[in-house]
């Protein structure tokens, strides 16, 4: 499935980034902006499970994972790499992902006046 494995890492590129030009339009100062990004993607990537295997984590952390998109990102690759997952084993975080792409990037563009 590398199309769909190409797909699914698209799909949170193209959210991230979004997320990104919507918070650089928050900030008028890039410095602050950059700052923050660094905190937000640390705070992230540990609730996410990309520091360690999320199993290792309580009940609760787990659940927590499923709220945050490198969550998302994590369960469809680690289901496509370890277990063979395809296009509807996923859907659920890649249509995630289309979401939050759907909300940001219009709001980003809208502050940006395109």
């Amino acid at each position: 499935h590398p199309w769909v494995f190409f797909g699914f890492l698209s799909l949170f590129a193209l959210a991230a980034a979004s997320l990104g030009i919507l918070m650089g339009t928050l900030f008028k100062d890039p410095d602050k902006c950059a700052s923050i990004a660094v905190w937000v993607a640390i705070v992230l990537s540990p609730l996410g499970g990309l520091w360690w295997p999320i199993e290792l984590g309580s009940p609760v952390m787990r659940q927590i994972s499923y709220l945050v998109p490198t969550g998302w990102a994590m369960e469809g690759v680690n289901a496509m790499l370890a277990f063979g997952a395809g296009a509807t084993d996923i859907a659920p975080f890649a249509f995630g992902f289309l979401a939050l792409f759907a909300v940001s990037f219009p709001l980003a563009a809208r502050r940006l006046q395109i």
